[in-house]
């Protein structure tokens, strides 16, 4: 089906984005997920209710890739922590990727990349940020449908990019450049901060505005 924009957001069928061969992250048949073609990026924007994560404090959320296309950028999609610098300027933190080309999906803070060894899947993951200090985290990357080997990856003492001690407020997911076709969407669900007071669902009316 053609797509009404370069960009945009759509409630959709995980499942379509691996060929319906996976088991996707739906919730009453849905997910909340982004496209983008042509160069374009797809993003949106989530404040944290409450202001800043306080240490012990957990972002977890489901991320399910489809197929990227080659082409210049190379195309991404993922998912950023964000703080907002003087309280306009949002500078990443850290952030969960899949880079068009890759094997694996990456993790960059600052100007650092990290290579997670966690291969490309269909099969959704289900990530846990938990902020361990003012400027390190902690990252599971959570097996989903079997995704990961049935195994979790956990990252320990990752030092966050950004200005030092800046509060993380926001989440950012992304789709630059994935391609249009169904089975090249990205997928969220789940969206929570842990523990409360800030809890989200994706899917939920309003989604992620």
């Amino acid at each position: 089906m053609a797509r009404p924009s370069n960009s945009g957001t759509l409630l959709g069928d995980s499942t379509s984005n691996g060929n319906g061969a996976s088991g996707g992250i739906n919730t009453g048949g849905q997910a909340w997920g982004l496209y983008a073609v042509n160069g374009a990026v797809s993003a949106a924007v989530r404040p944290f209710t409450g202001g800043s994560l306080t240490i012990g404090q957990s972002v977890t959320i489901d991320f399910d890739t489809g197929s990227l296309d080659s082409g210049n950028g190379p195309p991404s999609v993922g998912i950023g922590l964000q703080t907002l610098d003087g309280g306009t300027i949002a500078t990443n933190r850290i952030q969960f990727l899949f880079t068009s080309g890759d094997a694996s999906y990456s993790m960059q803070v600052g100007a650092s990349t990290i290579n997670s060894g966690v291969g490309f899947t269909t099969g959704g993951l289900h990530l846990t940020f938990t902020l361990t200090a003012a400027n390190t985290m902690n990252l599971t990357v959570g097996s989903l449908n079997g995704s990961n080997g049935g195994t979790n990856s956990v990252f320990t003492g990752l030092s966050l990019g950004g200005v030092s001690g800046s509060g993380i407020s926001q989440i950012r997911l992304f789709d630059s450049d994935a391609g249009s076709a169904s089975n090249q969407d990205v997928y969220f669900n789940n969206l929570a901060v842990v523990p409360e007071p800030s809890t989200f669902a994706l899917i939920a009316t309003g989604g992620l505005a």
